[in-house]
């Protein structure tokens, strides 16, 4: 499988400097910026030329839709900006060579940096605006018609019926304790309420002001946009929390995150219920990553790794309980 990505990489590069000549008329260099599961993307001077299978037409197509409808609603909160589409002969994006094609304008800022505690706070802030925002919109305008809930049934079903993944009995006594946790807390707690949400806010998708104190000014890559409880966006920050960051105590920055998220105008929620959001979103990469490996895409490894993340959550959620009982 190696040298069939590597093959690829290097003829897609070719076909993108290609396609981006033909239909954009830009004879800028092409610098690769991300080699993602199923989408590239280049730097083509201000612009970002994106790829991905043909099979996601209809999502890229409700992906650059929704920009279009959040340019025309107006100035986000803080001045964050959304990629604006370029479009190539009248049209969003173009189909050749098996891919779907889209350009977009720079988005200014920097990335945030995941061992920065202050620049995750900001994102939290940042995403307390946004989610404000956004809440009033349509559901209709969602990319993806998912949902926390229905990506952990995929997920759940995948890992622990589908032997060609490879998870070890380990693993699966791993994933059957957390199924059981989120099956208890859906039983006992009340439905979130729900809106649109980002899907993916993590940070490589964010952009933070260069100057300081940091703020969020920018998001990128909407392709997950759906209608959901802003706590799976959370969520996906809090991962980067626990797993990037390098924190000598996870809990106590997700413990900050939660009140900077409330301090930017997000709704209230426990650290508990972000933790278990957590988890949901582990079930989500693997519904996403184990979809992935079914259609020979990737290698096992980015979905076998998830039960080890899991299993993290849970040690979390344990010390969690531990400390309230103590406190």
């Amino acid at each position: 499988m190696e040298d069939i990505v590597k093959e690829n990489y290097y003829e897609l590069e070719d076909i993108a400097r290609s396609v981006v000549r033909k239909y954009w008329n830009i004879e800028e260099h092409l610098e690769t910026v991300d080699t993602g599961v199923n989408k590239r993307t280049w730097r083509a001077g201000p612009y970002w030329l994106s790829c991905t299978y043909d099979y996601e037409v209809e999502a890229v197509s409700r992906e650059l839709q929704l920009y279009s409808c959040l340019s025309e609603r107006g100035q986000l909160p803080g001045a964050v900006a959304v990629p604006s589409v370029i479009k190539a002969q009248g049209e969003l994006f173009v189909q050749a060579h098996g891919r779907v094609w889209w350009l977009t304008a720079h988005v200014p800022g920097r990335q945030p940096e995941p061992t920065r505690i202050e620049d995750t706070l900001a994102v939290a802030r940042g995403l307390a605006g946004l989610h404000c925002w956004l809440a009033p919109l349509s559901p209709e305008l969602a990319v993806s018609k998912e949902s926390a809930l229905t990506l952990f049934a995929r997920g759940r079903l995948l890992a622990l019926e589908e032997q060609c993944l490879g998870f070890t009995e380990a693993d699966k006594e791993v994933l059957l304790q957390a199924s059981r946790l989120i099956d208890e807390y859906l039983a006992t707690h009340s439905q979130t309420a729900m809106q649109l949400i980002h899907g993916d806010p993590s940070h490589p998708n964010l952009r933070l002001s260069e100057r300081y104190p940091p703020r969020l000014i920018g998001a990128l890559d909407w392709a997950s946009c759906r209608y959901d409880a802003p706590l799976a966006d959370l969520a996906t920050v809090g991962q980067t929390i626990v797993f990037r960051s390098r924190s000598r105590d996870p809990l106590a920055d997700l413990t900050a995150m939660v009140a900077a998220y409330q301090q930017g105008g997000g709704v209230g929620f426990s650290l508990d219920a972000l933790l278990v959001f957590m988890i949901l979103g582990k079930f989500e990469s693997i519904a996403h990553h184990g979809t992935r490996f079914l259609r020979g895409e990737i290698a096992a490894d980015l979905v076998l790794s998830q039960s080890t993340k899991i299993h993290t959550i849970l040690l979390l959620i344990q010390e969690s309980q531990k400390r309230d009982r103590s406190s």
